[in-house]
């Protein structure tokens, strides 16, 4: 578990990292049915070019000063900045496996959840649990018509991360039906512009709406 995974902190594992089929016959045998075994819808590809994006730019931003340090630094070799490109194709795979872990769904009375680059970690929680939603949206979100849609529960939250505005909404309507409707305007879209939510607090460069 990780400490700084706000999730891993508000929810019970049923078990440490297994193999696939350990997991899914320990979840079905504690649900009573093969809740986890149910597909998953995939989000959008422009969560794929966001983390991408991320990715190069987690290298690019270290090469910078370190090919500086070479220039005015006698004793830093003057190859150091390498090291960082050097690392764009891990940094490359370790995005695009992330991508291929996100997914979510309904399964009879629970909501799913996934993501997870490397080790995957998906969240069955009972829809009648959710007392609301949180909507946030950062720049990069915002420009390729993405949102992050977080379930709240008196336990804790469970964040759908990167998934397109309008599938994130119809998702949200699917668990829990009539909890987020009121606070949408009609055909929102989630494309560019302003995504039809009721006004919200914003906070540095993300908004966020709590419904």
């Amino acid at each position: 578990m990780n400490p700084d995974d706000d999730e891993e902190r508000t929810s019970a594992a049923l078990l440490p990292p297994a193999p696939r089929r350990t997991a899914l016959r320990v979840a079905a045998r504690v649900l009573g049915a093969p809740v986890l075994a149910t597909p998953l819808r995939r989000h959008p590809r422009a969560a794929l070019r966001l983390r991408l994006a991320r990715a190069v730019w987690a290298v690019a931003l270290p090469a910078v000063p370190l090919a500086g340090l070479g220039l005015w630094l006698s004793w830093v070799p003057d190859g150091l900045w390498l090291l960082a490109p050097a690392c764009l194709p891990v940094t490359l795979l370790l995005a695009a496996d992330a991508y291929r872990g996100l997914g979510h769904g309904t399964a009879g009375r629970y909501l799913l959840v996934r993501h997870g680059a490397l080790r995957r970690r998906t969240t069955a929680l009972r829809r009648d649990a959710v007392i609301g939603w949180t909507v946030s949206r950062s720049p990069a979100q915002r420009r390729r018509g993405l949102m992050t849609l977080s379930a709240a529960t008196s336990a804790g939250t469970h964040r759908v991360k990167d998934v397109h505005v309008g599938q994130g909404l119809a998702f949200a309507e699917e668990a829990v039906p009539g909890l987020l409707a009121p606070f949408v305007a009609p055909g929102t879209s989630g494309a560019r512009g302003p995504a039809g939510f009721a006004p919200g607090a914003t906070s540095g460069n993300e908004r966020s709406h709590m419904y």
